[in-house]
């Protein structure tokens, strides 16, 4: 099986990260069109300073740290899932009426 990795996730020892995003609003627009004119002039590093220094950004900002993140976390939750295992056992004698799409099941075996 492989094993979990704890580059940006601590799942499943921690509980996964959850962070709020926001859409450009009237409080940031301002912000954004100066990072919008130093990117056109080419100014990129500038920008991306300007980007990681500003604590009023951070809502609004989505970067590649964000995406790896989340499909770490993914990756965590899928290792998990497959390690887990669910079972459940009837008695023959038992009424039981399986449908479609439920847990596969099966009756216990006697030794």
């Amino acid at each position: 099986m492989a094993a979990y990795t704890h580059e940006h996730s601590n799942f499943p020892l921690e509980l996964i990260n959850v962070k709020e995003y926001k859409n450009v609003d009237d409080y940031i627009k301002g912000f954004v069109n100066q990072i919008q004119l130093l990117r056109e002039q080419g100014y990129y590093a500038e920008a991306a300073r300007m980007i990681r220094t500003s604590a009023d950004m951070t809502p609004y900002n989505f970067d590649a740290e964000d995406v790896n993140r989340i499909v770490e976390e993914i990756r965590n939750t899928q290792i998990y899932a497959q390690g887990q295992k669910q079972a459940i056992f009837y008695s023959d004698t038992e009424d039981f009426d399986a449908k479609i799409f439920d847990v596969w099941i099966g009756p216990t075996e006697v030794a």
